[in-house]
């Protein structure tokens, strides 16, 4: 099959508050630019089956506030207990360098409970939601597939993971706006 794909660079500054021990504050400015990844890319994204990719200039200023209180324990593969929320709004502009004025609001919300009766065992609940708000609609957001971050992978923010469906935007195209619910035992 064809290789298709979009290569991002990117360049920020940011700036973080800690407030007490579990709250965080923070703004950041980011200015990024997508291209299509190689010919092959450009012929298929020509031909409109691929048009979700987006390329330019996305200039960005963002402010969030986080709250973390959790607790991870030597052995275990992800925190055992506790919760976390995080809110932010993305300011796409202009005036700022972006192609396209847009604002892009997040939240996400995640639970950690851990099984009384078994070590290291935890059911993770998340709730995670977004919402495009115009005039453009350049940034949207991506549901499905399993990837995630990792040493040698990369994964968009606007794109969350659904285990046991694939990225098949033809199923699942982009939209602006975004809700859903993950349990994980």
């Amino acid at each position: 099959g064809a290789r298709i794909g979009e290569r991002r660079t990117s360049a920020a500054v940011s700036m973080s508050l800690p407030l007490k021990q579990r709250h965080n504050i923070y703004s950041l400015y980011s200015y990024e630019h997508r291209s299509l990844l190689d010919a092959s890319s450009e012929t298929l994204h020509a031909s409109g089956d691929y048009d979700w990719l987006t390329t330019g200039g996305f200039a960005r200023l963002e402010f969030g506030y986080s709250y973390r209180f959790t607790r991870n324990f030597p052995y275990s593969v992800s925190p055992e207990h506790g919760r976390s929320l995080a809110v932010a709004g993305r300011w796409y502009s202009e005036y700022l360098g972006a192609q396209f004025n847009e604002l892009l609001l997040t939240l996400d919300a995640r639970s950690y409970l851990n099984n009384p009766w078994a070590d290291n065992q935890v059911l993770a609940l998340r709730l995670a939601g977004g919402l495009a708000l115009g005039p453009d609609y350049d940034e949207t957001f991506k549901l499905g597939g399993s990837g995630g971050s990792s040493l040698f992978t990369t994964q968009a923010p606007q794109v969350y993971s659904l285990r046991g469906f694939p990225l098949d935007l033809d199923a699942y195209p982009p939209g602006s706006g975004l809700l859903v619910g993950y349990a994980e035992y």
